[in-house]
């Protein structure tokens, strides 16, 4: 009777380990650089548990990276009120960290009147962009890093109006991965499988990456491909 206890608290923990492990809300960035500057795309997954609200934070060298802008994706993340009527709220900011480090915060949610589901779900929600220019000189260490938005008992990642509807303890982040623009396939260099993965996303056949925006549009399509070849051949 004590060995079958044991057996099944074991299998309750690591049920609870399992499940939780699941419901994690992962956030991860994509970078796209060039010479002069660096864009940085950060996504969230969150199909497990739909998010009323983010709170994120990109943490840089101001030794190698100069802060330009950056924007919420109001395409998902926006307040309403009952008209339909979009109002604007808190902007990103650009705060000090420690020593050289400084970090970009962009809070967001969803407060839609009109619709009975005001959540945001899906796997690969687009969070907010960040751009930047490079210091002269310098190079890129790849030092960028993500994390929560605000310390304290300030809830970032909230998917509903309950204490336990706050999801922060349970955020994966993930790393910033940057590639030079063009490298649609992230291997570190420019070729002609880059033209292959860029024609998979023109068909959505795959997500695009903002470094497959090689021609920084705003959009992966086939005028990325001459971009690439352009790369390749000169």
């Amino acid at each position: 009777m004590k060995r079958n206890l044991i057996v099944l608290s074991c299998l309750l923990v690591f049920l609870a380990f399992t499940g939780s492990q699941a419901m994690a809300v992962q956030v991860w960035g994509e970078g796209a650089y060039t010479d002069t500057d660096v864009q940085v795309c950060i996504y969230v997954n969150t199909e497990s548990d739909a998010l009323r609200s983010f709170g994120v934070k990109l943490t840089y060298d101001s030794g190698e990276l100069n802060y330009v802008s950056s924007t919420k994706n109001e395409a998902d993340w926006y307040l309403t009120d009952r008209n339909g009527t979009q109002y604007d709220y808190q902007e990103p900011e650009d705060v000090e960290e420690q020593g050289s480090y400084r970090a970009v915060v962009i809070i967001g949610g969803i407060l839609d009147p009109g619709k009975v589901q005001d959540k945001v779900s899906g796997p690969r929600i687009l969070l907010g962009t960040v751009w930047f220019t490079r210091v002269p000189g310098t190079g890129l260490t790849q030092g960028l890093t993500l994390n929560l938005g605000k310390g304290g008992d300030y809830a970032n990642f909230v998917k509903g109006p309950e204490v336990g509807d706050v999801l922060d303890g349970s955020v994966s982040f993930l790393s910033v991965d940057v590639y030079e623009r063009g490298d649609a396939d992230g291997n570190g260099k420019i070729n002609v499988s880059d033209v292959t993965e860029i024609r998979k996303m023109v068909f959505d056949e795959i997500p695009e990456t903002c470094y497959a925006d090689c021609d920084k549009s705003g959009d992966v399509n086939i005028s990325d491909v001459t971009c690439i070849r352009n790369k390749v051949f000169h």
